[in-house]
C-alpha cells in the first residue's frame, strides 16, 4: 500500500532539491500512487506543485479535487488562488469552508 503522507515528503524533498538533486519531473512522478488513490491531501500537495510551477489552471484542478474530498488544505489553497485572481466572493466561500473542515 502507497504511504500518501511518504509519497508527499519525497515529492517535496524532489521539487525542492532538498538533500537530492532537484527534479521536477520525479516530483510528480513519485505522487502517481497505485490504484487510483483519491486523497485529498495528495490533491493538495499536486496542486501545491503546480502552483509553483506557476501552472494556477492546473494547481486550481488539483484544489477543486481536494476540497472534494474534503481536504482543508486544498479548500484554503483554492481561497488563496482565487483572492490571488479576484475572485473575492468565491475566496471568501472556500476560505469559511476551509474553517469549517479545520483550517484556520
Amino acid at each position: 500500500p502507497c504511504n500518501i503522507d511518504m509519497a508527499c515528503l519525497l515529492s517535496r524533498l524532489l521539487a525542492e532539491g532538498l538533500g537530492v538533486e532537484r527534479d521536477i519531473d520525479r516530483a510528480f512522478e513519485t505522487l502517481d500512487v497505485p490504484g487510483g488513490t483519491a486523497d485529498g491531501k495528495l490533491f493538495a500537495h499536486i496542486g501545491m506543485l503546480h502552483f509553483e510551477q506557476q501552472d494556477f489552471a492546473q494547481a486550481e484542478r488539483f484544489f477543486t479535487q481536494g476540497r472534494r474530498l474534503g481536504d482543508p488544505d486544498a479548500s484554503m489553497h483554492l481561497g488563496m488562488l482565487c483572492l490571488m485572481q479576484g475572485r473575492h466572493a468565491e475566496a471568501e466561500e472556500i476560505s469559511n469552508e476551509g474553517r469549517r473542515l479545520g483550517n484556520s
